[in-house]
């Protein structure tokens, strides 16, 4: 499960899609939609419990394009937090790596923006 995706060469996330845009957006056949993590294929989903998302459109066979195991709970509260952030005006940043200053490597369930404020944090 992805909340990003490249139409036609653009990074779009699936959070700032109202339920009618992205019903729209499903139906768009002019456009392609390829996943951000590898340039496979990409097809839009919404799961059981409502969360909009990208999917590979046939199975992976590089196994890095996974969610590393996280529940759907865990996917629809990072949704719904991502989907609020955004729109109150935060730029939102999805899984986004980085390294601190002695060296180590970190990735962020969400990593936000506003102004000269910046937060980063993992959802339990």
């Amino acid at each position: 499960m992805a909340f990003i995706c490249i139409k036609n060469d653009e990074k779009i996330y699936s959070f700032i899609y109202s339920l009618k845009d992205w019903i729209a957006l499903k139906e768009d056949k002019a456009s392609s939609f390829n996943m951000a993590c590898c340039g496979n294929q990409a097809i839009l989903k919404t799961s059981k419990l409502g969360t909009q998302f990208f999917a590979h459109k046939a199975k992976p066979k590089d196994s890095n394009c996974s969610t590393g195991g996280e529940t759907a709970e865990h996917m629809h509260i990072k949704y719904l937090v991502m989907k609020e952030l955004d729109r109150n005006g935060w730029n939102v940043e999805v899984e986004k790596r980085g390294v601190t200053p002695s060296g180590e490597e970190w990735i962020a369930d969400i990593y936000v923006e506003k102004g000269k404020a910046k937060c980063s944090g993992q959802l339990i």
